[in-house]
């Protein structure tokens, strides 16, 4: 009988929160934090999974909530109301932050409420404290996305929680729900995890434009612990991927491959990896599985998956991979890599003729056309090996914040963090803030790395060039040196390895900030 009495109380607990009043979709509120709801989408890269759907409720409970019933993220009127208070830009973020918070309880599944109706921003002192680690995730993992979306979370955040405090009445001292400052307290540790992390991913992604595969796997990995985007694993999985191909088996070099984060064809670096390429192409098939499990139609992974189907020797899925590629609608850049991709299946399933024509056409094409020559040498059984690569020369004419790195710097680190002990035993990444930058610096038992990430738009290169800087203008004051580009999410890298200078260039063609970098 108990059973049954506490079924009919959910049920009637159920039917008045759906009942209650939501803010049209057409309305000018619910549309702007529609708005910040896609951004975020839009940098976790989620196409896929089923998203909560976003309801703006008139009630005055929880703030914001996950509700896992009907899969809905809830933002409350009165929390919407203190952001659209505020200057815009502090509102979309504060906006940003809410819903990011609440989308971890989705994506972790961390449903308390007993009832089983989902999770929410406002809880009471035992539940608080009892999950206080998984609150302290949804704030790093929500001050992470908001960032990833162009969103600033430092300064917001405090400034949120003291209006909120105030909306809701909840004193400093209310009893039955944690204090402000002990909110504010995981709030703050959490924004300084999210700094960090996003500070580490950031510069995995210039360790990876610059070819420096280890130090970016070491730098993913890590930051893989905390959150997780499609992006992430990609930019992973594609990281392995291009690992292993300049680490072979065998001696000899193999196909040249259109990989999506365009590697150098110069194979160097020593092995920071233990495992053999078999294991290394096994990681990176598994991290481009869970970004597809995002976005099935992601054409980077999936070209990718191509290339490690092909060189663990699964033609049969590699082929399918590729024919399911076909079907989207392509540019005329991603056409010519499914081409190149359909030259190397054609010579590993022994039509030698068909792989040449392939190869021949693209061999005056701008970015694929080394890659189309090196694949007809191949063919031809004239492949190049490691040594017939001759590697630039370098010199490091930058010194942000009084740092030669063209030595070996003593650092005083603010952080220093332990890699994944399996993959990379005995290794480490100490992160240090500057005036002007930041630095990671990456220590192993075989060698180190160094990045350092210029972000402030008065610090400037031996050349004047700095952040705001046109693409145009920076090729133009450093035309007497050679570039390559790697493409972006957002944008795209521009990459002189003769002055170890990498510039991160913005939708808008212009310089968002740039790096230094060195190895010892």
């Amino acid at each position: 009988m108990i059973h049954i009495y506490t079924l009919i109380w959910c049920c009637l607990l159920a039917t008045s929160l759906f009942a209650q009043e939501a803010l049209p979709e057409n309305h000018p509120d619910y549309q702007r934090a529609l708005k910040v709801y896609q951004k975020l989408q839009y940098a976790i890269g989620d196409n896929n999974t089923n998203l909560p759907k976003l309801l703006i409720l008139d009630r005055k409970e929880r703030v914001a909530a996950y509700r896992r019933a009907d899969r809905a993220l809830i933002i409350e009127k009165p929390a919407l109301e203190v952001c659209l208070a505020m200057q815009e830009n502090e509102g979309d973020a504060a906006i940003a932050f809410m819903i990011g918070h609440e989308l971890t309880h989705f994506y972790q599944d961390h449903h308390w409420d007993e009832a089983g109706f989902g999770t929410s921003f406002l809880v009471d002192q035992e539940t608080f404290e009892q999950h206080v680690h998984d609150e302290a995730e949804a704030d790093t993992y929500g001050a992470f996305v908001m960032n990833l979306a162009g969103y600033q979370s430092k300064a917001i955040i405090p400034k949120f929680l003291d209006k909120i405090y105030k909306t809701y009445q909840l004193s400093d001292k209310l009893a039955g729900y944690p204090s402000l400052e002990k909110r504010k307290g995981v709030a703050k540790k959490a924004e300084a995890r999210s700094q960090e992390l996003i500070h580490i991913y950031k510069s995995a992604n210039y360790f990876m434009a610059a070819q420096k595969y280890g130090e970016a796997i070491g730098a993913y990995q890590y930051v893989l612990k905390f959150v997780r985007t499609k992006e992430l694993y990609s930019n992973l999985g594609a990281t392995l991927l291009a690992y292993a191909i300049e680490h072979p088996d065998q001696a000899s070099t193999n196909f040249a491959y259109p990989l999506e984060l365009e590697p150098k064809t110069s194979l160097r670096s020593e092995a920071l990896l233990f495992g053999n390429q078999q294991m290394n192409l096994n990681r990176a098939i598994q991290k481009l599985k869970h970004a597809l499990e995002y976005d099935p139609d992601y054409f980077a992974a999936n070209l990718n998956l191509v290339c490690a189907y092909d060189l663990v020797g699964n033609y049969t899925v590699a082929h399918q991979t590729l024919q399911k590629l076909e079907q989207q609608h392509l540019s005329p850049q991603q056409v010519s890599k499914l081409m190149l991709m359909k030259g190397i299946l054609a010579a590993r399933n022994g039509r030698k003729p068909e792989a040449q024509e392939k190869f021949e056409a693209l061999q005056e094409h701008k970015s694929l056309g080394k890659l189309a020559q090196q694949n007809l040498l191949k063919l031809a059984g004239n492949s190049q090996t490691r040594s017939n690569f001759a590697f630039a020369d370098w010199q490091i004419k930058d010194k942000i914040d009084g740092l030669n790195l063209e030595e070996e710097p003593k650092l005083k680190s603010d952080i220093k963090l332990e890699l994944n002990k399996k993959l990379m035993p005995q290794s480490f990444l100490e992160l240090t803030q500057l005036d002007n930058s930041y630095i990671l610096y990456f220590h192993s038992t075989r060698r180190s790395a160094i990045l350092q990430r210029i972000t402030k738009s008065d610090a400037e290169t031996t050349k004047g060039i700095h952040i705001g800087n046109s693409a145009d203008y920076l090729k133009k004051k450093y035309s007497k040196y050679t570039y390559k580009t790697i493409q972006a999410r957002d944008g795209y890298f521009l990459i002189y390895e003769n002055v170890r200078l990498i510039f991160k260039i913005n939708s808008k063609d212009r310089i968002e900030e740039w790096a230094i970098y060195s190895n010892y």
